[in-house]
């Protein structure tokens, strides 16, 4: 059976693919804090895409360290940013929730069930939550937390670098929320949460100074953030959370408003008396503790009581000789021994003393002593005014 082969001839000519110029089209400075709800950061924070949320987070961080930044500048941008940590606080409590073998609580969720606070000492944990311990979490977890602890962050700094943040906060009603849920709320068993409430601390710290106050004694113990962060000093032996909650109470408890919330027996002012020895080694701890100590004792009736405590005698001690440290001392040289005599480098001029032919005449007739007498007299006459 033949085969037929079938030529074909090439074309003689090269097709080109026409070359387009192609031009790159760069943003002007400062695109992404364009004052938008279009804004390139909020859409990023608002989509949920983990790549997107860590560029706008990433961003915002550097940014926030400016004292011209402002969270008002780009709408919805302080609700975008409160949405991680909320996230933090609640999937800390179902946590809570799902570790304790209350049927009250367990499984609950929230609704309607009781869900212990921090300074109610619910610390057993299940046996699920120990051995999930021994594995490593899920990473889309870890970035969300991640998320979380980078948002926190943005927040505390902003409010660091300028008034009129921490103003935005004191407006937003999420804030004591946040505030108030993450105190309560988040147990001292992680380096996350120890962060996170470092920032939770300062934060609360700014407002208070713009005019956050606390609630009364006898509001629900869920509202008031003072037991939950003496507990806090309590438990903790982190120093930035030491430090923190030190400058937070002190602050507070200098407003005469605040005087019913201070008791004598808190654990504050046991925090502080066992800190105070340390002043030759760690100064900025013991000055904040200092400053709580200061503020217990500026109420009457804390200073009265404080002169029965156990530990006063010691702690007077500690003062003094915090005193003596702190004094500047002034090194003044003092000669005991007299200036030494200079001789001069030109001997003064010397008159010789001529007597004439009468003086020589009138001492002469003179007897002694009487004539060696006349003769002194004489020489200072002359010497004096220069002639007799």
């Amino acid at each position: 059976m033949l085969k037929t082969i079938t030529k074909v001839r090439r074309p003689s000519f090269v097709y080109e693919t026409p070359i387009i110029p192609f031009t790159l089209t760069f943003r002007k400075p400062g695109w992404y804090v364009e004052p938008s709800p279009k804004n390139r950061m909020m859409l990023a924070l608002r989509s949920g895409i983990p790549e997107e949320v860590s560029w706008a987070l990433d961003r915002l961080l550097r940014l926030c360290s400016n004292e011209k930044f402002l969270l008002s500048a780009i709408p919805g941008l302080t609700d975008a940013l409160f949405a991680w940590p909320e996230w933090y606080v609640e999937r800390a409590v179902l946590d809570k929730i799902s570790s304790l073998e209350n049927p009250r609580v367990a499984g609950s969720r929230g609704r309607g069930h009781i869900v212990p606070s921090r300074i109610e000492g619910v610390t057993k944990r299940s046996k699920k939550s120990q051995i999930s311990a021994l594995f490593a979490d899920d990473p889309k977890e870890v970035i969300k937390r991640r998320h979380a602890l980078e948002a926190i962050t943005i927040l505390r700094t902003a409010t660091a670098y300028n008034d009129a943040n921490v103003q935005e906060l004191l407006d937003n009603a999420r804030s004591r929320t946040l505030i108030l849920s993450a105190l309560h709320q988040l147990e001292l068993d992680s380096d996350e949460n120890e962060e996170f409430l470092v920032n939770v601390l300062e934060i609360f710290h700014d407002l208070s100074s713009a005019g956050l106050t606390l609630p009364p004694t006898n509001a629900p113990i869920t509202a008031n953030p003072t037991p939950a962060v003496l507990a806090i000093l309590k438990e903790t032996s982190n120093r930035s959370l030491i430090i923190a909650s030190f400058q937070l109470l002190a602050l507070l408890f200098s407003y005469p408003a605040n005087a019913d919330h201070i008791t004598s027996d808190s654990p504050g002012l046991e925090g502080a008396l066992r800190y105070l020895p340390l002043f030759t080694m760690d100064k900025e701890l013991v000055d904040a503790a200092l400053n709580f100590f200061y503020a217990h004792l500026a109420c009457a009736p804390m200073a009265r009581a404080f002169l029965l405590h156990p530990k006063m005698p010691s702690t007077l001690r500690v003062l003094v000789l915090l005193l003596l440290k702190e004094q500047v001392e002034e090194v003044v040289m003092v000669d005991l021994c007299p200036p030494p005599a200079v001789a001069l480098a030109v001997p003064p001029d010397t008159v010789d003393l001529v007597l004439g032919p009468e003086e020589l005449e009138t001492l002469g007739n003179m007897e002694e002593p009487k004539r060696c007498y006349e003769w002194s007299v004489l020489s200072l006459i002359i010497l004096c005014l220069g002639h007799y």
